[in-house]
């Protein structure tokens, strides 16, 4: 591949880096042994800046090209950016959206007595009655309340539950795709000619 230039990279669909070429996978080299390689990355990888420099780390990554486009964020060579997956950690990072509520009560609940058709916050609900019973029972979860007019459940009442979120857990967070072999050319082309 003696028309390649000297830190071009290619991907491989083979398991082997081609002879001249080195696999990206953010290995430290010789500067003496690929020493036309350095002059044209230097330590943009990395390396210890002395004997050693880096290789582009490709493994498990996606490419993409220097700059900033249109609405997107700036991109430097050598930058390493986003993650396998990702843990949303607070409400801030969902949409805003609604959740429905699912419940066998259906009808008539009890209630302290009031004056509004939409409670405040310190109202609450005083007494659940099973309907499926006979006679109609109460369900004694807590303290029953000493007024109790029969009244009728709004969904428009129920406050947002749970106030917080759920423990997260990391989801996948990358696109569909295929693994390849990424080699970079390390002596088998032509230096670079510069503009």
């Amino acid at each position: 591949m003696s028309n390649s230039f000297i830190g071009e990279v290619r991907a491989f669909p083979y398991n082997f880096a081609p002879e001249g070429w080195l696999d990206c996978m953010g290995q430290t080299v010789s500067i003496n042994q690929y020493q036309a390689l350095f002059g044209v990355i230097g330590f943009t990888y990395g390396g210890d800046k002395q004997s050693t420099f880096g290789l582009p780390d490709l493994r498990g990554r996606a490419v993409t090209g220097q700059g900033q486009g249109p609405g997107l964020s700036n991109c430097t060579i050598g930058q390493l950016q986003g993650a396998d997956s990702v843990a949303l950690a607070s409400a801030s990072q969902l949409p805003a959206h609604t959740h429905t509520i699912s419940s066998k009560f259906l009808g008539p609940v009890d209630a302290p007595g009031g004056s509004v058709n939409m409670p405040g916050s310190s109202a609450y609900i005083a007494r659940l009655l099973n309907l499926t019973l006979t006679p109609k029972k109460t369900y004694v979860a807590y303290a029953l309340a000493t007024s109790t007019p029969v009244a009728q459940m709004s969904p428009n009442a129920l406050a947002p539950f749970p106030s917080t979120a759920a423990a997260v857990q990391a989801h996948e967070n990358r696109q569909p795709f295929t693994t390849v072999r990424y080699c970079i050319c390390a002596t088998d082309g032509i230096y670079p000619p510069r503009p």
